[in-house]
């Protein structure tokens, strides 16, 4: 229908503004994620919850243009596998779960809280669930493949930086990117620099590979051959090309493996299955011992540090076999230990007490104390109401 189409039109302009200025992109991103941090300090009764929908929306915002941008740079759109769909869901559900318990609990009070959050938990043990057992992957990470590390796909050359397609800078390389386009699909004869009739190798070169496709036999890395043979080139443009291209090459690589396979995981060692079970299960085992002890009990608290203990442990075991996003997670993982000073009963019986002072000493002598404070304050009264605020990761 017409709607339909209007629609299609508005998002094919969107996605030719995104990709024609990433920078103003990322900075329009980022000033979203800003406007967030200081709605907290305004009058409004609904105040907190505007943050999080903001928050929330500013997280979500990144993903769908992280999923154009990778569209782009390697020429191909993500697949539509049952594992695509899942980390698409995982992520999704891991940004709204604090919006969707203010929601329910402005709404319909305490029981229904409680029944969004065991729903939540559910489906998303469920959705980890069919990712380890049925596809064989780690569940620990998926947020992290939704994400594009732009710097480094992105040209330092020109102003502002431009998307590199496939490893090409098409405002920086026009002549040659336009050659590039207008191979046909399984052309692996090598390119010729415009500036200096180089052969280019595009087969082998590690500018320009593929896992599967017409340059399957390529590698991430050019031999030492192909290295001296374009840094000994005297053509400024070839070193650039080379130098663009080897940058973003990681990146294309792990792209192309998301839109191609869904998920790349290491190898699942029993350490890491065993640690993968117990992530799984720990949050619902959690949330149970809290509706029989009592949200403040320090069993459930106990239980769940515990378990994060173990978890960190087991995967530390195995951390030399872990692919290097799933290092940068298990780190991050690692970090996050330090929230448990954030979540009840030390919240209330310890740590609260610490901020307080903190925050005094803020409001009294830091300039602009006042508004830092009172935003911590509104931040630290929903941390104490929200259980998936507290326990979010």
């Amino acid at each position: 229908g017409r709607g339909a189409t209007k629609m299609n039109s508005l998002m094919k302009t969107y996605k030719r503004l995104v990709l024609k200025d990433p920078v103003a992109l990322a900075q329009a991103e980022t000033l979203i994620k800003y406007v967030a941090y200081f709605l907290p300090a305004q009058g409004s009764e609904h105040r907190e919850e505007l943050f999080q929908i903001v928050t929330a929306f500013s997280k979500l915002f990144r993903v769908f243009n992280d999923s154009v941008l990778r569209e782009a740079i390697t020429g191909k759109s993500a697949s539509k596998s049952d594992v695509t769909q899942l980390i698409t869901f995982l992520s999704v559900l891991n940004n709204l779960e604090v919006v969707i318990e203010m929601v329910t609990l402005r709404v319909g009070k305490n029981k229904s809280r409680f029944l969004a959050i065991v729903v939540m938990e559910l489906m998303r043990m469920f959705a980890r669930g069919v990712l380890l057992l049925k596809h064989g992957h780690h569940t620990f990470t998926p947020e992290h493949l939704l994400t594009l590390n732009r710097t480094r796909v992105s040209c330092t050359d020109c102003s502002p930086g431009t998307l590199l397609r496939d490893g090409v800078c098409p405002k920086c390389d026009p002549d040659f990117f336009k050659l590039m386009q207008q191979r046909e699909e399984g052309d692996t004869s090598p390119v010729l620099c415009p500036t200096c009739s180089y052969e280019v190798d595009v087969s082998k070169l590690s500018s320009w590979f593929s896992i599967e496709g017409s340059r399957s036999s390529a590698t991430i890395y050019a031999t030492s051959d192909e290295e001296l043979a374009i840094l000994g080139n005297e053509c400024t443009m070839c070193h650039k090309r080379h130098s663009r291209a080897a940058k973003a090459a990681g990146v294309i690589q792990e792209v192309k493996g998301f839109q191609t396979n869904g998920l790349s995981s290491s190898s699942l060692t029993l350490p890491v299955l065993v640690a993968e079970f117990i992530d799984i299960f720990s949050s619902s085992l959690r949330l149970l011992l809290q509706r029989i002890f009592g949200a403040k009990s320090y069993t459930p608290y106990a239980v769940s540090l515990i378990a994060d203990l173990i978890i960190t442990y087991l995967r530390a075991s195995a951390y030399k076999q872990l692919k290097p996003h799933e290092k940068r997670t298990h780190k991050r993982f690692v970090a996050r230990l330090f929230l448990y000073l954030l979540r009840s009963p030390v919240l209330d019986d310890f740590t609260m007490k610490k901020l307080e002072a903190v925050l005094g000493f803020v409001q009294h002598y830091i300039p602009l104390g006042t508004f830092i404070a009172a935003s911590a304050h509104a931040h630290l009264n929903t941390l104490q109401q929200l259980h998936t605020y507290q326990w979010s990761s």
